[in-house]
């Protein structure tokens, strides 16, 4: 898979990084919505007597508040009604944040998103100001209800939906997303396209937001453009209108560090167009600048489509190639457009950051900052591995019953692959939890602080590898006693001691990247690891084995009986069992390892200590190769080691990582 950035693999090489800044410490983390019950919901009985109108209409009352709530968890039309119900204070308890919203909600039902104007978007405007997201179907179903939970919660009110088309109007305005407008010039070549990343529709999406923020700056609005797959904690309009007011154009950026000095909150210093942007985030300004940088954007969009170039490589290849900056060094700003008519500024990569400087190296916690957003670019698998790695870091909002139920379904959010189930495959994992613990695996003596590019970096690939693959064996019989119990399987926490990436990893780095530090904490993200389209579709002999993230429990939203309703089930050389913990003999066979916990079966989790030790194995031969083979399909090629070094050692630039037993 590609890593899920906006640039080509060529001009990546090209756009090299920032010299590093030594670590520090970290900042607290973000506030999280957290579920407020204590028992373990039944759904409710009907009442039972009085006059039949009477109950009609207590039932009307449910569905009615029912759908006015739907905009967070799926109810409408992005998923089936599950079993278990929710009411008004229950959703406000599990989400602080979404009163306001949703009592705009109750009094006002909008039936449609209206015609772009000024006078719609003046509704909406804050200082004149405008946040735009321009959607589609597919991308709302999958984003939508994360995208708006967080926006709300970082208290921006000025945001404005552009959707595609009368299908994504219905589906936002039906989940209380209603501050929208229809898009308008739409170049979109198909609206029902699968959206991946380098599809021909993919970069017309890309020029399609160029054309709308045109359109909104045109009124008469300053413009924060932001993608659907953003995460945001804080209002920026203080940062583009209160203390950096010069630069008519502000963007994020692709790189993954900084050269600015410890807690410098400011533009990115040292920035020139050649230091590559990433285009999912930026403030237009409505100036003469702002304009002439949007309207050329908009004129060379046919020129730089016929060339392969999405929104992104396109302005890139024009500001490059085509026009000539003059760098302002000492206001953080360069001149750009017909001889410099626009002051363009990079956003810092402290507090506008993508999934390797939030994730990986965690840059903000380096310098103290607070980050402002996360563009989820810089993830493998496409957007599966996308919205995984958003739930390892509790940003995602899944519907109620992903937090309180195991098993796979309408309420675990996926795209493509994973779905329809085979006939029977709903009741896969329905019978609780499986977590498990991996074997620790120490770190070398100053690991961290080798620097020999071409001895160092092939001691650090051998460690990394030869580490994950041990753990990948713990993982397969974590895998395979989830698939026994039919439980659902909680990803154990995997440590790694080198990125992922598609070109050199320089002693396990971005190339002159040093503020990653290993083992990558507080785990390896499992787009690292694991082709993430197959993990969230294992399925043997039409039984499917649900995942959920390594950060599961970690999540204040998942109930606590799942947390708090455990045993343990240890390897040991006797058989015990006591009300907490579960001894079991080493290399246990499946058959008897459903009967050896059977007294424990209705535990709502089960933590496996050592997974490997504990099981022993199919019975069945053909079941046995069937898992062997489903599970040597999960794990990816690990990349890379730089050429010189790959030379030197005569070792191939990647390795196929294994699973197995």
């Amino acid at each position: 898979e590609e890593c899920h950035s906006s640039m080509d693999r060529g001009t990546k090489r090209k756009a090299r990084l920032n010299p590093a800044l030594p670590s520090g410490n970290s900042i607290d983390e973000y506030e999280s919505a957290s579920g407020t019950a204590e028992t373990d919901p039944l759904p409710r009985r009907a009442p039972r007597g009085g006059r039949v109108v009477a109950a009609l209409m207590i039932i009307t009352a449910i569905m009615a508040a029912a759908m006015a709530l739907s905009h967070v968890f799926h109810i409408g039309m992005l998923h089936s009604a599950s079993s278990t119900t929710m009411t008004k204070d229950q959703l406000q308890g599990q989400h602080p944040g979404l009163k306001a919203s949703l009592a705009k909600a109750e009094v006002k039902e909008p039936h449609g998103c209206g015609k772009l104007s000024k006078e719609l978007l003046q509704q909406y405007a804050k200082n004149n100001t405008v946040m735009i997201t321009f959607t589609d179907h597919l991308m709302f179903k999958l984003f939508g209800s994360t995208w708006l939970y967080n926006v709300q919660k970082a208290g921006i009110s000025y945001w404005v939906l552009a959707v595609a088309d009368n299908r994504t109007a219905e589906l936002v305005t039906s989940m209380k997303a209603a501050q929208c407008f229809m898009a308008e010039e739409m170049e979109v070549d198909n609206l029902h396209a699968d959206f991946k990343w380098g599809s021909k529709t993919w970069q017309l999406h890309t020029w399609q937001k160029v054309l709308t923020v045109r359109l909104v700056n045109q009124l008469g609005f300053h413009v924060m453009h932001s993608d659907i797959d953003v995460t945001w904690f804080r209002d920026p309009m203080p940062y583009f209108l209160e203390k950096y007011t010069e630069p008519d154009y502000m963007v994020s950026m692709d790189p993954m560090t900084t050269k600015n000095k410890l807690g410098d909150d400011g533009p990115e210093s040292g920035i020139t167009v050649s230091h590559y942007m990433n285009t999912g985030i930026y403030f237009l300004r409505h100036t003469e600048g702002g304009r002439a940088l949007i309207d050329k954007w908009y004129s060379i969009r046919k020129k730089q489509q016929d060339r392969g170039y999405h929104d992104q490589d396109g302005l890139y290849k024009h500001l490059t190639e085509e026009d000539r900056e003059q760098v302002v060094w000492d206001k953080r700003y360069t001149k750009v457009i017909d001889g410099g008519k626009t002051k363009l500024a990079q956003l810092p990569a402290t507090q506008f950051q993508n999934g390797y400087s939030h994730c990986i190296n965690q840059i903000h916690k380096v310098h103290k900052l607070q980050p402002y957003e996360v563009h989820w670019v810089w993830v493998y698998g496409n957007n599966n591995g996308k919205m995984h790695r958003i739930r390892e870091q509790g940003y995602f909002v899944d519907p109620y019953v992903y937090y309180r139920e195991p098993g796979v379904g309408n309420f675990v959010v996926v795209q493509g692959q994973s779905f329809p189930l085979t006939p029977g495959g709903e009741l896969s994992g329905r019978a609780g939890f499986v977590s498990a613990d991996l074997t620790p695996i120490k770190t070398p003596e100053g690991f961290n602080e080798w620097r020999s590019i071409i001895n160092d970096t092939e001691k650090m690939v051998v460690h990394h590898l030869d580490s994950v693959e041990a753990q990948l064996k713990e993982v397969y019989a974590a895998f395979a006693i989830a698939y026994t119990l039919n439980r659902t399987l909680i990803l154990p926490k995997v440590q790694c001691w080198c990125q992922q990436n598609w070109f050199e990893n320089p002693l396990c780095r971005m190339p002159g990247e040093y503020d990653l530090k290993f083992p990558i904490a507080p785990a390896c993200p499992a787009d690292f690891v694991f082709d993430m389209n197959k993990l969230y579709s294992v399925e043997v002999q039409g039984r499917r084995v649900p995942i959920r993230e390594y950060s599961f429990l970690d999540n204040p939203r998942t109930h606590p009986f799942i947390k708090n309703d455990a045993v343990t089930a240890k390897a040991g050389d006797e058989t015990s069992l006591s009300d907490s913990v579960v001894m079991l003999k080493k290399g246990i066979k499946d058959v008897d390892l459903v009967k050896a916990l059977s007294g424990v079966s209705d535990k709502k989790r089960i933590h496996i200590a050592n997974p490997r030790a504990l099981f022993g194995g199919f019975k069945s031969e053909s079941l046995d190769k069937e898992f062997r083979k489903a599970m040597a399909a999960l794990p990816v090629k690990w990349c890379c080691r730089p050429d010189a070094v790959s030379k030197k050692y005569g070792k191939p630039l990647d390795h196929q990582l294994l699973m197995e037993p």
